[in-house]
């Protein structure tokens, strides 16, 4: 029987989220990242009128029936790159150890703060479109302390690794 890595883990506890958007994960063999993006998709029932901000510039969004936001989070190898380096890109960053992978334990914890995340940003991108929001900008935010209870909640067994797939 083939060992479970990190990837399959991982993937296997993606498809058991409760989300109705879209969740793609990606592998760079290359670099040793795996991109985890997803998509929030709510309808835009009041026709908010809305603008794509991007370096300092705005510009009005067309078609706003139905809006898409685009996060993604990096599962990046520590022993070949620096990962704060792309952290601006991403939702957050998970550093794993070269081919001793991640443990199950960080990956439990991902995985129930990202379905948290995932039902708080698409009731706080509803609200955001309501007409009497105040607010000027939506962005989705990691709760890292909720995270790291998540974390400290995992039995001691799950701190087995679950290694970097072989190609």
């Amino acid at each position: 029987m083939k060992a479970q890595t990190f990837d399959d883990y991982l993937f296997q506890g993606i498809q058991k989220l409760d989300f109705d958007g879209n969740i793609e994960l990606n592998w760079d063999k290359e670099a040793h990242v795996f991109e985890l993006n997803f998509t929030i998709q709510v309808e835009n029932a009041q026709h908010t009128a809305l603008e794509w901000e991007t370096d300092g510039t705005t510009e009005p969004l067309k078609d706003t029936d139905v809006v898409n936001y685009d996060d993604g989070v990096l599962f990046y190898d520590q022993t070949r790159i620096n990962g704060q380096d792309y952290a601006d890109d991403y939702l957050t960053i998970l550093p794993f150890d070269g081919k001793k992978g991640i443990s199950k334990a960080i990956l439990n914890a991902f995985l129930a703060n990202l379905q948290d995340v995932l039902n708080d940003g698409e009731s706080d991108l509803m609200d955001f479109l309501d007409k009497d929001n105040t607010e000027e900008i939506f962005v989705l935010k990691w709760n890292q302390p909720r995270f790291e209870r998540y974390l400290a909640a995992q039995p001691e067994a799950n701190n087995s690794l679950l290694p970097y797939p072989k190609y």
